[in-house]
């Protein structure tokens, strides 16, 4: 039985109030490097699962959060290929082995430049049987097909999140507070200091027909409600008219912050297609 096929689609862009993108993304091989990370950038593509897919969102100021974000890709750019040949058993292992290994270049670099910063992580790992989804921070990562429709996979780690949990405030309430981007978690940023680093891992999520999923920094989220987004999702005929859409809505709304957006359709192919697609972590 042929692996099932992705199509996919990313975007990002600095947004229409900051002056630089401290996003990045690692999308089957390709991260933003440093020359076009302030640029507005698109890719898109067709492959073959298993494969990886990751939004980070720096943290801590302009060229400090876009270090953070461009370090998690490239030490993800090297731990894919390990990722994608794990057995089912072993993902989970080598997201950890990925993780701490980004958790320690990070504190090394913020330890040598006398500075703090650190990064959100949204990664996805599409098998050939099921999709398995890690996060630290609020870039999120949603599901939908036409069946269950949009859910979130994710958890917000945030202080404002938090007090939704507890039943203290409603999620709408929440957005309007303080503590809406205070995080309680993120990557590089020691635990002595309050956040926590390491990742939430949500429940795998068997393939079955053709599902959508989506990783996207809280750029994309803070500017365009989920009902939106589910509209944009299941309306768009292709994969790459919805990150486009999603993008543009996310820009007209205002752009307070970067915005990155990846978008995958995965569904089983034909057995003859198979034998063209690329497989594993890069192109």
């Amino acid at each position: 039985m042929p692996n099932p096929q992705i199509v996919f689609a990313a975007r990002s862009d600095k947004g229409c109030a900051r002056r630089n993108n401290e996003d990045n993304l690692y999308c089957c091989g390709t991260i933003l490097t440093s020359d076009r990370q302030n640029l507005p950038f698109k890719t898109g593509g067709v492959f073959s699962a298993p494969a990886v897919f990751a939004v980070f969102d720096g943290v801590g100021g302009e060229q400090l959060g876009e270090q953070a974000s461009l370090t998690a890709a490239q030490t993800l750019a090297e731990h894919a290929d390990r990722i994608c040949s794990a057995g089912t058993a072993q993902i989970d292992s080598a997201v950890k082995v990925l993780v701490d290994d980004i958790n320690r270049r990070i504190r090394e670099e913020s330890k040598t430049m006398s500075v703090r910063m650190g990064t959100t992580m949204a990664l996805a790992v599409v098998t050939q049987s099921e999709i398995r989804a890690y996060n630290i921070g609020d870039s999120r990562i949603y599901m939908f097909d036409e069946r269950t429709g949009l859910r979130v996979v994710s958890i917000d780690h945030t202080l404002a999140m938090r007090r939704v949990k507890a039943g203290l405030v409603s999620e709408t309430e929440a957005r309007r507070s303080g503590d809406w981007s205070k995080l309680t978690a993120c990557l590089g940023i020691a635990f002595e200091n309050g956040l926590i680093s390491e990742p939430y891992m949500s429940p795998p999520v068997p393939l079955s027909g053709k599902v959508r999923l989506l990783l996207c920094s809280d750029g994309l989220t803070d500017m365009v409600q989920d009902e939106r987004i589910e509209h944009i999702l299941g309306s768009c005929k292709n994969i790459e008219k919805a990150v486009q859409e999603l993008m543009s809505e996310a820009l007209n709304n205002g752009g307070r912050d970067n915005i990155t957006i990846i978008a995958a359709e995965i569904r089983k192919q034909n057995p003859l297609l198979g034998r063209f697609l690329p497989k594993g972590g890069r192109r």
